[in-house]
């Protein structure tokens, strides 16, 4: 337990400064408690019918459940007035804030991770606890980031705890608009197949950055019903704009396949009938597929370019002549950047104030080629030649094959001094 003394402390008496936001049983607020911990503090309002069962329920939810991916209590805070909740701090907020910010955007991978990250957090709700919990709020605002854009569910004051393939009737949670499973909406029917439906509508919300209550969908056009008609014909038209651009080594075409093949199971799981659509085990199977396969594609493009950029290299390196009297160069290697193409950075030497600009290969290949002659000189190389062919054998392929640790080595502002 931690005193409410300490938690007022932390936040500095819960000062709007400090407030996180808003829901609908409570506020959250920012605190640093007195050991240094940044923490995460929810005030559950006590005025509503609700508020203490709601407390109650995210405490029996939260303290048992053990995920990667899911929130984490650090400790409580009740009494008859008040009941406080202490829970870790997300440094990066909401998946809503990002997919609608006007300064930021996720880009395709980091859209991908964080809904792999919600699979697997309900995957482990409905098949990896007991009893089994259904989240019943599935939504880009309940999914917080981290300092690694890690997402984390979060939220679970509507949550429910069900017996081994159980469904019950509830009539007063208070489910969102627009991620409601048809059965609860009718008849207040809670299943996980309803945690599905909700997770369904979170794709495609998330890769077409488009809200389900959006002014878009009126006159009976609904999202599942505007992205089923666009997936065999037009595809490009409902897709997030911002990925029809090129990420790095990631084209345009890979990113458009593969946000197909995210859209399809989201349908699946939007079904009307709860017994048609997929468990969260295979939501979450079926992203990591889809992952592993814009991956592959992507280290293809990578190959493709770097073998490119080799053919177009000279032959030779052009650089700066060494000095023939002892002295320092120094190697810069200069941040890749949107300008500059990942597979390709350049290499700038110094010598005293002459300078050189060159294609990295250029530098390295020669030196692959003889780095006895380049270490030692021409008559040492005539004596070692016969041990260094054999490790430029194993060290040229090698150095084609760099191409998965190319980009992030360039990434790094580094110097390097090198004595001749």
């Amino acid at each position: 337990m931690i005193s409410y003394y300490e938690l007022s402390q932390a936040t500095n008496g819960f000062d709007e400064s400090n407030l996180l936001g808003r829901g609908s049983f409570g506020s959250m607020f920012k605190g640093l408690l007195s050991n240094g911990m940044l923490v995460a503090v929810k005030v559950f309002n006590l005025d509503l019918e609700l508020g203490s069962k709601n407390f109650s329920v995210e405490c029996e939810a939260m303290l048992n459940l053990r995920h990667r991916n899911l929130m984490k209590i650090i400790g409580c805070c009740s009494s008859i007035d008040y009941k406080l909740l202490v829970m870790e701090f997300m440094p990066n907020g909401s998946l809503e804030r990002w997919l609608y910010s006007h300064n930021h955007c996720l880009d395709f991978l980091q859209r991908l991770n964080i809904m792999i990250n919600v699979a697997s957090a309900l995957e482990y709700l409905h098949h990896g606890s007991s009893p089994i919990v259904v989240y019943c709020d599935v939504k880009p605002c309940n999914v917080l980031l981290d300092e690694d854009m890690v997402g984390h569910v979060s939220d679970f004051g509507i949550a429910k705890l069900l017996g081994e393939g159980q469904s019950k009737e509830y009539t007063k949670t208070m489910a969102t608009v627009g991620y409601i499973a048809p059965e609860f909406g009718s008849k207040g029917i809670i299943s996980t197949k309803g945690d599905v439906y909700s997770l369904g509508i979170m794709l495609m919300e998330t890769f077409t950055r488009k809200k389900p209550t959006d002014d878009l969908f009126v006159a009976g056009l609904s999202m599942k019903g505007w992205i089923s008609e666009s997936l065999s014909r037009a595809i490009d038209q409902v897709v997030d704009s911002n990925f029809l651009q090129d990420e790095g080594h990631h084209h345009v075409d890979d990113i458009i396949a593969s946000t197909s093949s995210i859209l399809k199971p989201a349908l699946n799981c939007c079904e009307d009938l709860p017994e048609e659509r997929m468990n969260m085990t295979d939501i979450a199977a079926s992203l990591n597929k889809v992952k592993a396969k814009f991956f592959e594609a992507s280290d293809k493009n990578v190959r493709r370019e770097l073998e490119g950029s080799l053919e177009e290299a000279p032959k030779q390196p052009s650089l700066v002549a060494v000095p023939q009297s002892p002295a320092t160069a120094t190697i810069r290697i200069a941040t890749a950047s949107a300008q500059h193409h990942p597979c390709s950075p350049r290499i700038r030497l110094f010598f005293g104030q002459a300078s050189a600009s060159v294609f990295w290969p250029t530098l390295v290949l020669p030196f692959l080629a003889n780095p006895c002659s380049a270490l030692f000189g021409q008559p040492l190389f005539e004596l070692l030649s016969p041990l260094f062919s054999p490790l430029r054998r194993v060290f040229e392929p090698l150095f084609r094959r760099l191409s998965a640790t190319v980009q992030p080595l360039f990434s790094l502002r580094s110097t390097i001094s090198v004595v001749f």
